[in-house]
């Protein structure tokens, strides 16, 4: 297994939000390994063309559709998929690391899950065990708008308060500004109702 260091991050997931994660991450100097399914059309069209309708991803960003290499590239692994496909992408993560892998896994999606009402932590716990370190990246945010250098504050949140302040110290910018808590029920469920409270109103 590859030894990894605190300047790598894994990013799983090549849509506008992952896209926009590799990019800012990229920015603040981390060495990024995006990954995405061989077989995924928005995948193979980023990687061919380093760059979707908001943004090019930079040149120091790599790419790969090994999910044993891309898990094995960084302690740090960022995750943005549709929420519903996640459970399964979870299962692949433990039948590839096994439980318990010391890594901090930080979940960049909203809502939850139809099959069993789970939040998204509670899919990854069911996976990868109760001790898996796990942080929320939720909040307000448009991908088009961050790279136009228009600032916004967004939170952190995990049930290991320390972990989510240490990555508010780790992650923040003068282009995002972050908060953290440790009402992670309350900000899932708040992240997922947000929108339809929005519509509503």
């Amino acid at each position: 297994m590859m030894i990894s260091d605190d300047t790598r991050v894994t990013v799983i997931g090549c849509g506008r939000w992952g896209s926009f994660l590799s990019w800012y991450l990229s920015g603040l100097g981390f060495k990024i390994m995006m990954y995405g399914r061989a077989d995924s059309d928005s995948y193979q069209a980023l990687r061919t063309s380093r760059k979707n309708e908001y943004l090019d991803i930079p040149d120091s960003v790599e790419f790969t559709d090994d999910i044993k290499y891309a898990l094995s590239y960084s302690n740090t692994i960022v995750i943005s998929v549709g929420v519903q496909s996640f459970p399964a992408l979870a299962r692949e993560i433990r039948d590839t690391l096994g439980e318990n892998d010391g890594k901090t896994y930080i979940l960049c999606m909203k809502g939850i899950i139809e099959d069993g009402g789970l939040r998204p932590s509670e899919a990854l716990y069911s996976a990868l065990g109760p001790d898996t370190k796990c942080v929320l990246w939720l909040g307000p945010g448009h991908a088009e708008d961050f790279v136009k250098g228009i600032p916004n504050c967004m939170l952190l949140a995990s049930s290991d308060a320390a972990l989510a302040k240490a990555m508010c110290d780790r992650l923040g910018s003068s282009l995002i500004r972050f908060y953290y808590s440790a009402d992670v029920i309350g900000c899932e469920v708040g992240a997922a109702t947000k929108n339809v409270i929005g519509i509503g109103a």
